[in-house]
């Protein structure tokens, strides 16, 4: 049920099984991803602590809390129990992007720069993590890097809309307004109705 997307039914099973087993570890990490997905961030931060409660030391336990935090945008309280995952497994890839992502929300674009970089030279990140790797140095002002680390990532995610819109926003910025407008337009094919990708069309023009 989760694989197909029938969410909500998928929470039912859970719930189930948590009856029978209240202590079932891989069932509270999925129930708390689930609640996470459909944006029911309080329930997803109740079964994540359930979690920690039965094992101190589980990095998916404090993941899923954390992005509950994340969710709720209160982004300092998810860094820091990211931070708490990492002691446990300092090599998690969810963990790690998801820390460089509240950096970024936070201004610390830097910071955030270290942990993409080291993440993708040890291959702790995987290669979805140069969408975000790129954004962050065009924050920056490291144009020429960002677009060589865009086109990296294009390559590997033609059809990816987030990625299309940095593009145009990348090539809007440095005055390749033709350019960037063929980006947007094929972002604005694959989500028709972003609000971002639309927002930015109608800036670049």
């Amino acid at each position: 049920l989760k694989n197909k997307g029938e969410n909500l039914k998928a929470i039912e099973q859970y719930k189930k099984i948590l009856k029978i087993n209240p202590n079932s570890i891989p069932a509270l990490i999925n129930i708390s991803n689930l609640y996470n997905s459909i944006c029911k961030y309080e329930d997803a931060a109740f079964f994540s602590a359930k979690i920690i409660e039965l094992d101190s030391k589980s990095d998916k336990g404090f993941c899923n809390l954390g992005n509950a935090y994340f969710g709720m945008n209160k982004i300092e309280k998810a860094l820091s129990i990211y931070n708490k995952g990492l002691i446990h497994n300092c090599n998690s890839s969810e963990l790690l992007h998801n820390k460089a992502l509240s950096l970024m929300l936070l201004g610390k674009y830097d910071a955030a720069i270290k942990i993409f970089e080291n993440g993708i030279k040890k291959n702790y990140l995987d290669n979805l993590s140069l969408i975000d790797y790129g954004l962050c140095l065009f924050k920056v002002g490291k144009l020429k890097k960002s677009l060589k680390i865009n086109k990296k990532a294009l390559a590997i995610y033609p059809n990816n809309h987030k990625l299309l819109n940095n593009l145009g926003n990348l090539h809007s910025h440095i005055g390749e307004y033709k350019k960037a407008n063929d980006y947007f337009k094929l972002a604005e094919n694959l989500n028709p109705k972003n609000k971002d990708v639309l927002y930015n069309i109608a800036l670049n023009y």
